[in-house]
């Protein structure tokens, strides 16, 4: 098991504990930090998977860096979703992550996986195939070595971790690296206080520096944001007086306005948005000057952060979880609109998404796998085509033979007949 705890604050217990949960789960766990930066990696991680080392070193455009990316996105979804989210990466392997809040801010996340959520001969087909690089049995072998999971399953891990996660939370050393943290800025911000009082007072808000704080995260600075948000909040501190409603209303304004500068640079909307409605329920939590700067910066980072690092396992994610939610879903009277419910997008901006990445529209992709699924049907003789419409989602069966045509080049009759099966009094098209 790899780790750098020491630097990180990460206990022996975190360690001991990921160790546990990993054996008895079959399935690996990393621990990361607020930043993404890796704390640790038990075996059956992705560190230690060779299928996607495999395929790394075989396909042109499939990046390792973009599998910690996919953590980091995870555990901010995480965040956003009461603590607990499952995702995929870029292979199109499942993983579950855990994030459980120390005072109010998310400390750390536990990442569970690589598993495989489907099977593996449909896997291999669907994903390995399409990368062309052949090589296919060595791949086919290393792919045996990768957990599979049922969906079930995984939610049910996902909760355990969730579990281990808020207990691991309220670690008295993790809460120290925290407070050690806030003082640091809280050191800061009074430097900037100082400052001001030396100089005349206008009484004026700085509008500039406002603009430069919003300009600084639209383009991912980091580092000049974080400078600029320091000095905003010693203006804020110095002009109310230090009374704290009237902070926590200009804290409540800087949110918002972040949150538009993120979107402004690139961010996602949906997860910006999303963010942003958890965080404006959250202010009432914090009852100190210090827990509530604190948290602004937090919240900044994760802003800024999100203008470059997730754009492709965004996509991923929705992509995978779009697919699976129609193979479930496909034998019902299924919308664009439900899809898009169902992995909370808007239903123009998941099919724009889901247009570019599968190179086909919803309703098309929808049709073939409802006409995959009625070939299988087809094969027993002793099931009424009218009943094989409705089965795979058709309620009408001469719409149901029309797409069934247009996809195969036969009717679902003739489809019949050409695998050697009798033509009953019930089949008519």
């Amino acid at each position: 098991m790899t780790a750098s705890f020491d630097q990180a604050g990460t206990s022996q217990q975190m360690s001991d504990a990921c160790y546990h949960f990993s054996e008895v789960a079959g399935v690996g766990v990393m621990a990361i930090d607020r930043q993404g930066v890796p704390l640790l990696e038990t075996k059956g991680g992705c560190a230690s998977c060779l299928f996607c080392k495999a395929i790394f070193e075989r396909v042109g455009g499939l990046k390792e860096e973009n599998c910690l990316k996919s953590k980091e996105y995870g555990s901010y979804q995480a965040e956003r979703f009461d603590g607990r989210y499952i995702f995929f990466c870029q292979l199109g392997f499942a993983h579950f992550a855990a994030a459980a809040p120390l005072e109010g801010i998310m400390d750390f996340a536990l990442i569970g996986g690589p598993v495989l959520m489907i099977d593996r001969d449909e896997f291999f087909q669907e994903e390995v195939s399409k990368w062309s690089i052949g090589d296919e049995q060595n791949l086919w072998d290393l792919l045996q070595k990768v957990a599979y999971s049922s969906p079930e399953r995984v939610h049910s891990l996902s909760e355990l971790l969730f579990a281990l996660a808020s207990y691991l939370s309220g670690s008295a050393s993790r809460s120290m690296s925290i407070k050690h943290e806030n003082y640091k800025l809280q050191g800061v911000i009074s430097d900037y206080i100082m400052r001001i009082k030396d100089k005349t007072p206008t009484g004026f808000y700085p509008l500039q520096k406002e603009e430069e704080l919003l300009d600084a995260i639209s383009i991912g600075d980091s580092k000049a944001a974080k400078t600029m948000l320091n000095e905003l909040l010693g203006y804020i501190f110095f002009y109310s007086g230090f009374k704290f409603e009237i902070i926590r209303s200009r804290v409540l304004e800087l949110i918002v306005l972040l949150s538009r500068a993120a979107i402004k640079g690139g961010a996602d909307v949906e997860m910006i948005f999303g963010m942003n409605y958890e965080y404006i329920r959250e202010i009432d939590k914090y009852k100190t000057l210090e827990d509530l700067t604190y948290w602004l910066t937090i919240i900044m980072n994760r802003f800024t952060n999100c203008l470059f690092n997730f754009v492709g396992v965004k996509h991923a994610d929705i992509i995978y979880k779009s697919i699976d939610y129609i193979k479930t879903h496909y034998m019902e009277k299924l919308t664009l609109e439900q899809a898009a419910d169902a992995i909370y997008l808007s239903a123009p901006y998941f099919s724009k998404v889901f247009k570019e990445e599968v190179k086909c529209n919803f309703n098309h992709y929808l049709n073939k796998i409802r006409i995959e699924q009625s070939k299988q049907l087809l094969l027993n003789r002793n099931i009424p085509l009218a009943d094989i419409s409705n089965m795979v989602g058709y309620e009408d069966q001469s719409y149901f033979s029309k797409v069934f045509k247009k996809i195969t080049g036969l009717t679902p009759l003739k489809f019949r007949q050409s695998r050697g099966q009798a033509n009953h009094d019930h089949d008519k098209e």
